[in-house]
């Protein structure tokens, strides 16, 4: 403990401050802390089926980059050929019932019909085809949910999966997470919103610019 006099504060020319807390400023050093780049989960998709039975083949593999919409692989279901030969027989009914008094309920079965196929996932365009009298598929297409990269094949072609069974993942990495592991001193310099540089080994002299968008909870 050293005590000064009012003449050696002024000779020693001191000045006293209070001390106040403020965020890292966008400008000066900020913090250098490690990370872990992860997938954002709200831009990873599972293409699965919505019912049972056999991928008979792959259209992608891992890696490959898919739209939205685009066909990954291809199912053989039992249910899926049931459900063409009701439409094409509900749609033969409703045009022979045409404007007859039975027509309504029969036009109802065919609604009833599309309905089935389109809680598997067929699209208009195909629903459209069949009751127009088109031939009925063989296997069920199984079309990626978002644009992205194939990031995991959980299936090979031959494997019987059920219904919700993942097939692929897909991911759009267009957005990625990178999770900071900030020290529990610096957590009152850290706020939701502040601006970020990630710095990545790989590519030591790129630099590319975030923000913070969440604070979570330590994980043990």
């Amino acid at each position: 403990f050293v005590a000064l006099s009012a003449a050696a504060y002024e000779t020693a020319q001191i000045a006293v401050k209070a001390v106040e807390s403020s965020a890292a400023s966008a400008t000066g050093e900020g913090l250098d802390v490690p990370g872990q780049v992860e997938l954002d989960p709200r831009r990873v998709s599972l293409v699965s089926p919505r019912t049972g039975g056999r991928i008979e083949r792959l259209s992608a593999a891992e890696g490959d980059r898919v739209g939205s919409g685009e066909v990954v692989a291809h199912l053989y279901s039992a249910e899926y050929l049931t459900a063409q030969a009701d439409l094409a027989q509900a749609e033969r009914r409703a045009g022979v019932l045409a404007g007859t008094p039975d027509e309504s309920g029969a036009r109802a079965l065919a609604q009833a019909a599309r309905r089935r196929l389109r809680l598997m996932g067929v699209t208009d365009a195909e629903i459209q085809r069949l009751a127009a009298g088109g031939e009925p598929s063989a296997t069920l297409a199984l079309r990626a949910p978002i644009a992205g990269s194939i990031m995991e094949a959980h299936v090979l072609p031959g494997a019987a999966v059920e219904a919700g069974a993942p097939v692929f993942t897909v991911a759009d990495l267009s957005v990625v997470d990178v999770v900071a592991d900030v020290p529990e001193a610096a957590l009152p310099t850290v706020r939701v919103g502040q601006q970020a540089t990630i710095g990545i080994a790989a590519y030591p002299t790129m630099r590319f610019a975030g923000d913070v968008e969440r604070l979570r909870d330590a994980r043990d």
